[in-house]
């Protein structure tokens, strides 16, 4: 049963990266600041690349992020698909942190952000040579809410992203233009645990990428996976 199970899950994240999508979330930030003075910087690497993460608390109420990713993912054989993607991306939050009680943590945030995105798909099929390249920029505008249970060992909790994406510029490998600006709605739910103490956590969160009003047109990873450690700078000064 087990082996099955596991198998499952493979192929599950197989399909789920089988291709270079053009638009890959970054990491869902969630910082969860305490107080004022706290920094926040988190690592992590997954399924979508190299993500870094940066959040200060200038008050006791208000919280600043800054948050980048780095995707670089190629593949090259004797099979029936090749693909090659790259992603450069960079985002700015602004939002409200709270504590509800000694356990749970709730923050909300408004941001945007600015990428780059190159995507090419190769693939032989019934002998047949086909393959699809873009690359373009795109802006994204977001609003996030996250709650978490939280103690000196232990976070765990989830949040929610509303994401406007919008690829202003999309070209083919001749560079011509592929027609007006490309958008979408996505909502972005995702979980996460924390595991450890003081100054340092192990985390792991999963997140997906559900279109809301119609399909996009253009290609997005439906689901990511990522670990990493989460710095609490402010924990540091506590000891």
């Amino acid at each position: 049963m087990k082996k099955i199970l596991f198998l499952t899950c493979s192929l599950l994240f197989v399909l789920l990266n089988a291709c270079a999508p053009v638009y890959v979330p970054a990491t869902h930030a969630s910082p969860m600041l305490e107080k004022q003075g706290e920094v926040h910087t988190s690592l992590y690497t997954g399924s979508n690349g190299f993500n870094g993460q940066f959040a200060y608390a200038p008050t006791d109420k208000f919280g600043v992020m800054f948050n980048g990713m780095y995707l670089t993912d190629k593949e090259e054989g004797d099979n029936d698909r090749e693909y090659e993607n790259k992603i450069v991306y960079g985002e700015i939050a602004f939002g409200r942190y709270s504590r509800l009680n000694n356990f749970f943590r709730l923050e909300s945030y408004l941001g945007s952000g600015h990428g780059w995105s190159r995507a090419w798909d190769g693939f032989n099929l019934f002998t047949e040579d086909d393959e699809d390249y873009v690359k373009g920029y795109f802006n994204k505008y977001f609003a996030t809410t996250n709650l978490a249970f939280a103690t000196t060992m232990l976070d765990a909790g989830f949040g929610a992203r509303l994401a406007y994406v919008d690829f202003y510029s999309l070209v083919d490998e001749r560079d011509n233009k592929l027609g007006s600006s490309r958008n979408a709605f996505f909502a972005e739910p995702m979980v996460f645990t924390r595991l450890g103490h003081g100054l340092i956590k192990y985390e792991m969160m999963v997140g997906l990428t559900l279109p809301v009003n119609k399909k996009p047109r253009f290609d997005y990873d439906p689901m990511y996976i990522s670990i990493g450690v989460h710095l609490n700078w402010g924990a540091v000064k506590e000891e």
